[in-house]
């Protein structure tokens, strides 16, 4: 059983703090030993995990807040052999629903307390790590579109109005990729290390977050009708019954357009192509309520 946790807390994530709180209480009742690091401002949480690890006085890192967070504290721990606990108190988590993390006070607390270490692999982009998405095209742009402000008051409903709006918007650019030397073309390209998209639904079913390698979906529609069957193939878990939709596997992927394209990882804009996206020789010890995830 792990006793000493270095806790890192964005105290911004969505509608999460009862659930933060709740946690905490039950891990101080198992016994462990606390200490909470805030983020200020982003890339935060990377400093402060480098910080704990480097100190050796903790047993394990528990990461509260969303995708975005759960990123920079992975990427300050890749490498390390001290196992990460979530507690998914953000706006998008993702991560929790591919590993099978109810979002229950007790189950949580049990998960990090007696749960076991799975080694993960993560994926690589412009040499920054990402655990479960990187992707180029309609759902980039909606993560550029939306506010904090608007996401913090909205919460999800904030993405839901960016990408109606996207809907009727202009069209997208056309997308160069490589997939392991094979060319392509689309509009929307996602590179997914696992299973699931923007929560619970499910994109490719094919790909495990502790196996190597990704599912890559390109989406090449370019009407409203088109892009509207893209986002209820995934609403539906139908990813790849779309036409012009191709869906892949591979190692290597590289992406790049005429025009400048936004890139999300992990639910945050980081920057714009060319890209080159690519399996790390990292790896991470990471928590979870069954053995097999």
């Amino acid at each position: 059983m792990r006793k000493n946790a270095f806790v890192v807390c964005n105290p911004k994530a969505g509608g999460g703090r009862a659930l933060f709180d709740s946690t905490l209480g039950r891990l101080k009742n198992f016994g462990f030993a606390i200490e909470i690091g805030e983020t200020r401002e982003a890339g935060h949480a990377e400093t402060l995990v480098r910080a704990a690890l480097e100190s050796g006085s903790f047993d394990c890192v528990i990461a509260s807040g969303g995708d975005g967070t759960i990123n920079e504290i992975a990427n300050g721990m890749a490498g390390s052999e001290v196992p990460l606990g979530i507690i998914p108190s953000g706006t998008a988590n993702v991560l929790a629903a591919e590993i099978g993390l109810r979002m229950e006070p007790q189950f949580i607390a049990e998960t990090i307390a007696y749960g076991w270490s799975r080694r993960i692999h993560l994926g690589s982009m412009n040499g920054k790590l990402f655990l479960m998405m990187a992707s180029v095209g309609f759902d980039a742009r909606v993560v550029v579109g939306v506010s904090k402000n608007l996401k913090a008051y909205f919460g999800k409903g904030a993405y839901i109005w960016e990408a109606v709006r996207l809907l009727f918007g202009k069209s997208f650019s056309r997308l160069e990729v490589v997939v392991d030397d094979r060319a392509y073309q689309g509009s929307w390209v996602v590179v997914s290390n696992g299973k699931y998209y923007a929560g619970k639904f499910l994109l490719a079913a094919a790909a495990a977050i502790d196996e190597k390698g990704f599912v890559i979906v390109i989406f090449d529609s370019a009407t409203f009708l088109g892009k509207l069957g893209d986002l209820l193939s995934i609403i539906r878990g139908k990813v790849g019954s779309q036409k012009r939709t191709r869906v892949l596997k591979g190692e290597t992927v590289s992406i790049k357009s005429s025009v400048s394209e936004p890139v999300q990882m992990d639910g945050d804009f980081a920057g714009a192509v060319p890209v080159l996206i690519s399996t790390s020789p990292h790896t991470l010890n990471l928590l979870t309520p069954d053995q097999n995830i």
